[in-house]
């Protein structure tokens, strides 16, 4: 099983849920839906929040169905929800939301092609878990008819193979209640979702699909006036006849009277040779079930295609066959023929109508009411990834109290100090750090001319040395390398860090001088952006709900000598949540265009969770992101794999250079 490039044979099940936000952010970047909450026991979401329980992953199945509801959810922040107040019917709102949910599903698998596999999945559980409306000859003609649309959307246009089978049922039963026009119409116009390109082109085909209800409902079922079509007798539902009396599905004829609905013909359901209508009035041996060939039905079909079939006009085939678009896989002749018997259509099992009725079927789709709505894939999904943390909270398996996700405040300014003291404490490790950091980014930064003995621009002033053997006549510039990285440093502010350390002070006024002086230090150097920070947060409590919560001291883009004063309203407090402040540190930094992205992390190392901690570690390297952990005077080799430890301010510089020398050198 792969889930977002994890094999199997790295997956950690219990703990991923854990570092879910930094996935959510990578996926996300600075689109919509930039706040996600993992915790609690109920799966929702809103225009802004994406709301997940923090569910245990035992087995594929807890994963395919919490990443694929993320995923579908996250696929939203393409919709422009403003469609949705320009529906005007249950029906027309149900119908939006179901072409909605195929485009940006759809759209997720180009942006995140890792996307699909795990959506698929997820349909597969879904479907053996029974969580789909299974159709049958008891099903609402109203139910029946959105289970056809949203199964073989599903199906044919983001090939969830799963679906398949329903949606072929479903096709089939609808052929027994609609006419064959309506049903190539309906088909052809739904598959225009395919080439969407926002919200409000799905909504133009939601449109154009009650439009060609209403018009339905409207016409007038095609009767012959002596209850016979043609000279023999032979049935013709597409309201014209063929010379020789043939069954003709598109309500075309020509010249041999042969049918031609999707232009191919044989055992696939679309009336061949053999399944015209002969000269005695019967249906050929291909035309006795009156099924229709939901396989063979292509995405690209569009309505301008389907055109001619749908509205029974007559084609102008040289050899008088309708040819309603190439591959189209519609009923053919036999499907028309079986649809217009009323006694076929019982002998097969279809629902108790007669497509003689159909009207009355259309106007109840286009009346019916929001309780006869089908639920949406995306509520399905919900309930599924709800019915799992029922499962687990019955069974004790995980704790809705704990939530996973924090939420970030900015420290406010301290006006009772200048801030001048705290710089000039740590000034002189600023100093030292700056001064070897500019060296070496100078040195590797500059751009430099080097003369070879082949290249792509001659130096003309060196072609003399020809004469005399030399051949390095080629003027080759070597670019330097382009510092572009972000810095995100933070610093542990629980109770433990009270302890006293040296001169009266404690470890977290280590910590504090710390990160003021990394942070005035990348302040001078181009190329580099930086954000300090602190955990936990003064305020535990969010929403009603007691949730961890980060200090933010200096935003990106802030100077820090216009910030130094926040660091004097750092005061000790709470647990030490690092697992939780590394993946908020995570999801900032995926809003952060840079090549290299680093996160510092000061502190005493004694973690709540130091297990979750490793894993958040790991799970950012794999996302592109390297964790340096700086022990105040302690040893954090358990926690981190690049770890430094200082014990006094004036070590810092020697102790972080070698560190930030090779992540900002490497390519």
């Amino acid at each position: 099983m792969q889930l977002l490039g994890f094999d199997s044979g790295s997956f950690r099940p219990d703990d991923f849920v854990k570092s879910m936000p930094i996935f959510a952010a990578m996926l996300t970047a600075s689109d919509r839906y930039r706040r996600w909450v993992v915790g609690g026991e109920v799966a929702s979401s809103d225009g802004d929040t994406i709301h997940l329980p923090g569910i245990k992953m035992k087995s594929p199945r807890e994963a395919a169905a919490f990443l694929g509801y993320a995923l579908h959810e996250l696929s939203h922040r393409w919709t422009d929800f403003e469609i949705f107040k320009q529906t005007t019917t249950p029906f027309h709102q149900w119908l939006t939301n179901a072409l909605e949910d195929v485009y940006t599903d759809k759209k997720q698998h180009v942006v995140h092609p890792g996307a699909k596999p795990i959506l698929d999945q997820l349909a597969g559980y879904m479907v053996e878990e029974g969580l789909e409306p299974q159709p049958d000859v008891s099903m609402p003609h109203t139910q029946l008819i959105q289970c056809y649309i949203q199964y073989r959307l599903r199906n044919s246009v983001l090939g969830e193979e799963a679906y398949g089978q329903i949606a072929d049922e479903a096709e089939r039963l609808v052929s027994k209640i609609l006419p064959a026009g309506v049903l190539a119409k309906l088909r052809a116009l739904m598959f225009e979702v395919a080439n969407c390109d926002d919200s409000w082109a799905v909504l133009e085909v939601s449109k154009s699909i009650l439009g060609m209800f209403e018009d339905a409902k409207e016409q007038d079922p095609p009767t012959p006036a002596d209850g016979s079509a043609g000279a023999d007798g032979a049935s013709d539902t597409g309201g014209t006849d063929g010379a020789d009396g043939s069954a003709d599905a598109g309500g075309t004829d020509g010249a041999d009277g042969s049918a031609d609905a999707g232009g191919t013909d044989g055992a696939d359901g679309s009336a061949g040779a053999d399944g015209a209508a002969g000269s005695d009035g019967t249906a050929g041996s291909d035309g006795a079930d009156g099924s229709v060939a939901s396989q063979e039905t292509s995405v690209g079909l569009g309505a301008g295609a389907m055109g001619d079939l749908a509205d029974g006009s007559r084609g102008q085939g040289g050899d008088g066959s309708a040819n309603a678009g190439a591959g189209a896989g519609s009923g053919g002749a036999d499907d028309q023929v079986g649809a217009a018997s009323p006694a076929a259509s019982q002998a097969d099992g279809a629902p108790g109508s007669e497509v003689g009725d159909y009207r009355s079927v259309i106007a109840n789709l286009l009346q019916m009411t929001s309780e006869e709505a089908m639920k949406g894939i995306g509520d399905q999904m919900k309930d599924m990834v709800n019915g799992i943390a029922q499962e687990q909270l019955a069974t004790g398996e995980f704790d809705p109290s704990l939530w996973y996700t924090p939420s970030d405040s900015v420290v406010q300014d301290d006006p009772s100090v200048s801030g001048i003291a705290e710089m000039d404490r740590v000034s002189g490790s600023v100093n030292a750090l700056r001064v070897r950091l500019n060296a070496l980014l100078q040195a590797r930064t500059r751009s430099t001319v080097s003369y070879k003995d082949s290249g792509r621009k001659l130096a003309v002033a060196r072609l003399s040395r020809l004469s005399y053997g030399d051949s390095r006549v080629f003027k080759v510039k070597s670019r330097g390398i382009d510092i572009d990285t972000a810095v995100l440093t933070l610093g542990d502010r629980s109770v433990s860090m009270k302890k006293v350390v040296g001169n009266g002070r404690s470890r977290l006024d280590f910590a504090l001088d710390v990160l003021l002086a990394l942070s005035m230090a990348l302040d001078s150097i181009k190329g580099i952006q930086h954000s300090v920070a602190a955990f936990p947060g003064a305020d535990d409590w969010v929403d009603g709900r007691q949730q961890s919560t980060i200090d933010v001291l200096k935003r990106w883009r802030e100077p820090t000598k216009q910030v130094v004063t926040r660091y004097n309203r750092v005061k000790p407090s709470g647990g030490t949540p690092a697992h939780i402040a590394l993946v908020w540190a995570g999801q900032e930094l995926m809003k952060v265009r840079a090549a290299r992205k680093i996160i510092f992390m000061a502190t005493d190392g004694e973690p709540d969770e130091p297990g979750a901690v490793r894993d958040a570690v790991h799970d950012l390297r794999r996302l592109g992101v390297e964790v340096i952990g700086v022990g105040l005077g302690v040893d954090v080799s358990h926690l981190f794999d690049a770890f430094v430890r200082v014990d006094a301010i004036d070590e810092l510089a020697g102790a972080v250079f070698g560190l930030m020398r090779d992540r900002l050198l490497a390519a």
